[in-house]
């Protein structure tokens, strides 16, 4: 775009703004990423007439000497938008495409005609925002009380858990809200026919769900009909929606503004992680349950699709390349990489200097096919389950960690009734400025005393090249996660890292009450070595599956499903308790969200507690960015 005082002269003296010749401009809505029609009447046939912009506002604008004595009523900077020559009757038009940065900022508008027809038109001032879907509108009960501290708390029930009858019982809502726009958005997910007890019915009708900021109302878009157990991720300035799910068609790629389906990539299993883009690759895993779809038994063949991770291009929808067991030698990995495994840590980026980037994917317990054929049997080959494993844009392996049982390929399992109680990296590998964190769902080695149910699970922080840093380990039991598929620690501005585990009273008697438990993890170098600390800042009632959410700064945020509990770390003690809502067997399994000065709780079963007047802004400057920082789910750390 030009800038406008390169095409007028300006001249010195300052006059009001005249619209010579009655010239009029009207404009169409503006909406970031798309045209903006400018129409301007008025002009003398043949006139060539130029469309000034400006961010600064109406006033008392230059006076350049080509515009015979009128002055523009917008100041600068200015920005030539476009120009057109008027028709016959006096007519020019102007398209102008809004670039994405724009959205929520106003711009003024003017007209403005040179030479033997010299004049400008009024000013028009218009908002740039977004395209609004027009989606049915989900039905909710909003009820509004008081906080201990004055706050307001809203809480939206919706009718989500009846929204689909069949699957009325099996609604469990896991993935964090990402802000879009003016909309937080999230997609459904329900629990499978044999968990939940649901026999007859269409099955997992499951949509992406929004709820806006500006009227506070539910939508809900019908076209996708894809289930998900993760967030979206919001490429703003690719202006595309990209999220996984659980069905055949496991990654979506929509428009950001009218929410049309640009591509999807369909392959044998589901997803149910998040993936990051990088560039146009969205680079994602699969899982790899143990039965028949992916393992084979029967005919003695393993699906190739699961337990893999996959680079989609985003534009086509195309596979672009791929990780699973079959996976050639190369000069880099010199041995095939006979990798598969479920991942259920979703994978995360690093941007190192120099443009390379680095990923990371955290993976749960190995199924496969045994030597002696039965599905759902641990395989005791090593297939990268259980580990943290550093990959390059090439999906060449680069470095694993594994930090106990290899592979969670255990002969005995620790619960010989349920091989799906073995460990897995919970949410995703946290990659920070000096390394990476990862916890763990469940203990990565055996009972401390055999025949007890007592262990640790644990924290690790690692390098960058996956060598271990520092291991934090709290007492539990092997027979229940302490956390959830769904749960990261979050890491401060200055490299302190929150955690939540849910551990019982008694590790060895199931029905002991469970507590909640939220650990502040420094990792610093001390000399050759690292100092390794940890320390308990609150103790919850309830269990809580929740990733910890900083806000300022200065607040930790974790909530179960009937309080909010925010932890002051300038004041070190808890700075509020707030009642929430909570649907009948509901868990709280997202993260809080912090947006316009509301804190925004979305539990299992779709109700809704929006907080204001808690006196919090943002994230802050806090490292990871999957939920935090941005909003957009990006998973990418950049040094």
């Amino acid at each position: 775009m030009r800038i406008m005082l390169g095409l007028l002269s300006v001249v010195s003296g300052l006059m009001p703004a005249i619209a010579h010749g009655g010239m009029t401009l009207q404009a169409s809505d503006a909406i970031a990423g798309r045209t903006l029609t400018i129409q301007v009447d008025g002009a003398a046939s043949g006139a060539l007439v130029l469309i000034a912009g400006s961010l600064e506002g109406a006033g008392a604008g230059a006076c350049p000497a080509g515009l015979g004595g009128a002055c523009l009523g917008i100041e600068g900077p200015l920005v030539e938008l476009g120009r057109a020559t008027a028709d016959a009757s006096g007519r020019a038009v102007v398209a102008i495409p809004v670039p994405a940065a724009m959205e929520d900022r106003r711009v003024w508008l003017q007209a403005a005609v040179t030479g033997f027809a010299a004049g400008v038109s009024d000013v028009v001032s218009l908002q740039v925002g977004h395209l609004t879907p027009t989606w049915p509108e989900i039905t909710s009960a909003m009820s509004v009380s008081s906080g201990p501290g004055g706050e307001t708390i809203t809480v939206y029930n919706t009718d989500l858990n009846d929204h689909h009858p069949a699957n009325d019982a099996c609604l469990d809502l896991t993935a964090t809200p990402t802000r879009i726009h003016d909309l937080l958005m999230f997609p459904l997910h329900y629990q499978s026919p044999r968990a939940c007890e649901v026999v007859d019915g269409p099955g997992h009708v499951a949509n992406l769900i929004a709820w806006s900021l500006d009227d506070g109302r539910f939508y809900e878009l019908p076209e996708t009909a894809y289930g998900a157990e993760t967030g979206v991720l919001w490429d703003k300035e690719g202006q595309r929606i990209v999220w996984t799910n659980t069905s055949s068609s496991p990654v979506v790629v929509v428009d950001d503004v009218d929410f049309l389906e640009r591509s999807r990539l369909s392959f044998t299993t589901g997803v149910d992680s998040s993936g990051v883009l990088v560039g146009d690759l969205f680079y994602v895993g699969t899982t790899d349950p143990p039965d028949g779809n992916c393992n084979l038994a029967v005919v003695g063949v393993e699906n190739p699709d699961c337990g893999a991770v996959i680079a989609v291009d985003a534009v086509s929808g195309e596979e672009a390349d791929r990780l699973d067991y079959d996976t050639p030698a190369t000069d880099s990995s010199p041995v095939a990489s006979h990798f598969r495994t479920w991942i259920g840590g979703s994978v995360s980026a690093r941007r190192v200097a120099g443009g390379a980037t680095e990923l990371f994917v955290g993976t749960t317990n190995q199924y496969g096919i045994t030597d002696i054929g039965e599905i759902g049997e641990v395989d005791h080959e090593y297939r990268y389950g259980c580990s943290v494993v550093k990959l390059d844009e090439d999906l060449q392996i680069l470095a694993a960690f594994d930090p106990g049982d290899e592979g969670c390929t255990l002969a005995e399992p620790w619960n010989p009734d349920d091989v799906a109680f073995k460990s897995a990296v919970a949410g995703e590998v946290v990659v920070v400025d000096d390394g990476v964190w990862a916890q763990y769902t469940l203990p990565n080695t055996g009972p401390a005393v055999p025949g007890t149910k007592t262990a640790e699970v644990e924290v690790f922080k690692l390098s960058h090249d996956l060598e271990e840093q520092c291991r934090f380990a709290f007492p539990t039991t092997i027979a229940q996660k302490s956390a959830r598929f769904y749960q990261a620690p979050t890491v401060s501005a200055t490299g302190e890292a929150y955690v939540v585990y849910n551990t019982p009273g008694n590790p060895e008697l199931e029905a002991s009450p469970w507590n909640t438990h939220v650990y502040e993890l420094t990792a610093e170098p001390a000399g050759s070595g690292w100092d390794c600390t940890s320390r308990e800042i609150m103790t919850l009632a309830e269990r809580s599956w929740s990733s910890p959410t900083l806000a300022d700064d200065r607040y930790v945020l974790v909530p179960t499903f009937k309080e909010l509990h925010v932890y002051d770390l300038v004041a070190d003690r808890i700075h509020a308790v707030l009642p929430i809502g909570s649907g009948e067997r509901a868990d709280m399994q997202t993260a809080p969200v912090v947006t316009d000065g509301k804190v925004i709780l979305l539990d299992s079963v779709g109700v809704m507690t929006v907080i204001e007047g808690l006196g919090l802004s943002g994230y802050g400057s806090a490292m990871w960015p999957r939920f935090r920082r941005n909003d957009a789910a990006l998973g990418t750390w950049e040094d």
